[in-house]
């Protein structure tokens, strides 16, 4: 049997199917809550982040327009909840470690994509933390998740020009801070 697609889950959701809704969820909960540490830091309040994506995205799933628009659209959610979350001051751990969104990263596909050598991982975490959010999201989506330039993009509201140099910008970044002295 073949998986469902992400457009037919959407709408038999959309027909009052929850089971369908609960396959979207279950699908894309790992990277909704990977997303959301990279901005707030912290276990409890990405998962926090995740349950308040979900909500929204059920209560607006009509708004899903073009086919094979769900993920960049959860995407945005994510991004523009996890700014809220900061805002309103609920992210109380701002500089906490990354250490859960390194063990959620940890699948065997993302174990393929890795940009950088394993035993770098730790200064290139450190690096990543001490990038502007912007460059933290744009290098995150397409290094970890292996999103395209034009799916950056969409998730965070901006051209691929501005993706483009925002990878550019926070990859030279990372590289400046886990460079070793000579």
């Amino acid at each position: 049997m073949t998986e469902a697609t992400d457009d037919r889950l959407v709408q038999e959701s959309l027909g009052g199917r929850l089971e369908a809704f609960d396959q979207l969820m279950l699908r894309y909960q790992k990277l909704v809550c990977k997303v959301a540490m990279n901005y707030v830091k912290d276990r409890q309040s990405g998962l926090d982040v995740t349950q308040n994506v979900f909500l929204k995205a059920y209560k607006n799933l009509d708004h899903v327009r073009a086919e094979g628009m769900f993920k960049p659209w959860l995407l945005r959610i994510t991004y523009n909840e996890s700014i809220n979350w900061i805002r309103k001051g609920k992210n109380e751990k701002r500089h906490e470690e990354l250490d859960d969104y390194a063990d959620i990263s940890a699948t065997e596909a993302d174990q393929e994509r890795r940009v950088f050598e394993r035993e770098d991982q730790g200064r290139v975490l450190e690096g990543l933390k001490k990038l502007n959010p912007k460059y933290r999201m744009a290098v995150a989506l397409r290094y970890a998740e292996g999103l395209r330039v034009r799916e950056i993009a969409d998730v965070m509201g901006c051209s691929e020009g501005m993706v483009k140099s925002l990878l550019f910008r926070g990859v030279r970044q990372i590289k400046k801070s886990i460079a070793r002295p000579a």
